[in-house]
């Protein structure tokens, strides 16, 4: 369901990385560290990116690059519906 997909990941516990990380990759997806024009999304914890996006270097590129950034339980909603769904439906900003 994610093959193709690049995945960079911010604003997050370890756990919530790790777990995250795992169900991308499960699906066939890759995570990076940096965002690049190649990165289909940027997953953030919602709580965490209300407090923290302005400080943020990884949430200004992706903006600046038009990256969607999503909230993280976007995986988890995707796995559910067994296929990737809307993105907007998880939009941060």
């Amino acid at each position: 369901m994610f093959k193709r997909k690049q995945f960079c990941m911010d604003l997050m516990t370890m756990r919530q990385s790790k777990q995250t990380g795992y169900l991308i990759r499960k699906h066939g997806g890759k995570t990076r560290y940096v965002v690049k024009r190649s990165t289909d999304f940027l997953l953030c914890a919602a709580y965490e990116f209300a407090e923290r996006s302005r400080d943020c270097a990884r949430v200004k590129k992706a903006l600046q690059l038009a990256v969607p950034v999503v909230a993280r339980r976007f995986i988890q909603a995707c796995v559910d519906a067994n296929g990737l769904v809307d993105h907007k439906v998880r939009q941060v900003c």
